[in-house]
């Protein structure tokens, strides 16, 4: 009877892969193709299901490509988890950040039955434990994205680095453990028996979720109507990019447009999205560094990156130099 069981995942999980490949300025759409799954279907339809083993096949081509043990911490950044219907509904239900995490487990059942979500409780502090089902077999990257996309959430709630005591991986050591406390902000035990993050209770009990929701839901002022799908399309990137990467699909939700209908559109004038998102990260990064005096980290951030490694990676990509080595050459020319 068990070999009747099909274990899968939302696809919108690998959407997420690809926005960090992008943002990597890797292709995905050959990472995909290698791991047999189409990118073009996922992106039609974010929310069908994929068999568990097809998406630790992409894990694993994901892994060879970028040779990035931590590039699960950066899919976590560029989780489009957000947009599900049911985390919106979980959101819209609750009155308090704990209600929330209480919901999770719930949640994260409706999304993937590969792995088991429970919650452990202490006096002081709330575990978060994410076990993968006996015999299913899960990618260390994929643990560390979760975790990653699991605080970008509560990050949308707190406005402290303190809410996370401890997290505990069952993956071994890596060489450099730098971008996992980057990410979590705190200390990271890694061959572990049990995947766990560790949250403080007295700091998640302290905001409250519809409050917080209100002041987010602000809408940009300016009027799109009259600019061409592509000045539209660099607007809202430039309004939201501090705040967040801009996903093609937060796009296409925000211009109330299918994603193939302006990838088509986009594709007319010989443009995509990710060289739009591109072609503003490079103007807006040559603005600061030129016109401003804000720290490399500040203009980072500015720019939507998590991480001020990932920022210097990419502008070196563009322009064959660090930040620095461009600000040296050209501040106030």
């Amino acid at each position: 009877m068990n070999q009747a069981i099909k274990y899968t995942t939302v696809a919108a999980w690998s959407l997420s892969i690809a926005n960090a490949l992008h943002a990597m300025d890797f292709d995905p759409n050959e990472i995909f193709k290698n791991a047999g799954i189409s990118l073009a279907d996922i992106q039609d339809d974010p929310y069908s299901l994929l068999d568990i083993k097809q998406m630790t096949a992409l894990w694993k081509e994901v892994a060879l490509i970028t040779q990035m043990p931590n590039f699960g911490l950066i899919v976590g950044e560029h989780s489009n988890i957000k947009k599900n219907h049911v985390y919106n509904h979980l959101i819209k239900k609750s009155d308090s950040l704990l209600q929330v995490l209480e919901g999770l487990p719930s949640y994260y059942g409706k999304l993937s039955n590969s792995v088991c979500l429970t919650l452990n409780n202490t006096p002081h502090l709330l575990g978060v434990k994410i076990s993968p089902l006996e015999g299913v077999e899960i990618s260390d990257m994929a643990i560390d994205a979760f975790f990653s996309s699991f605080v970008n959430i509560i990050n949308d709630f707190v406005d402290s680095d303190s809410f996370i005591h401890h997290v505990d991986l069952v993956r071994h050591k890596p060489k450099s453990i730098r971008p996992w406390l980057e990410t979590f902000c705190c200390e990271t035990k890694f061959d572990q028996e049990v995947n766990c993050l560790w949250l403080n209770k007295s700091v998640l009990t302290q905001f409250s979720v519809k409050n917080l929701m209100h002041e987010k839901r602000r809408v940009e002022p300016f009027n799109l109507d009259k600019m061409s799908l592509t000045e539209k399309i660099e607007r809202l990137i430039h309004s939201s990019i501090a705040n967040n990467e801009p996903t093609l699909d937060e796009i296409a939700v925000m211009l109330n447009m299918s994603v193939r209908s302006i990838s088509r559109s986009l594709k007319e004038e010989g443009l995509t999205f990710r060289d739009i998102l591109k072609q503003k990260r490079q103007e807006l990064a040559l603005h600061y560094l030129t016109k401003t005096d804000e720290s490399i980290l500040i203009i980072s951030e500015n720019l939507g990156y998590k991480n001020m490694g990932n920022f210097t990676r990419a502008f070196q990509v563009w322009f064959g130099k660090t930040p620095s080595q461009y600000r040296d050459e050209h501040k106030n020319k």
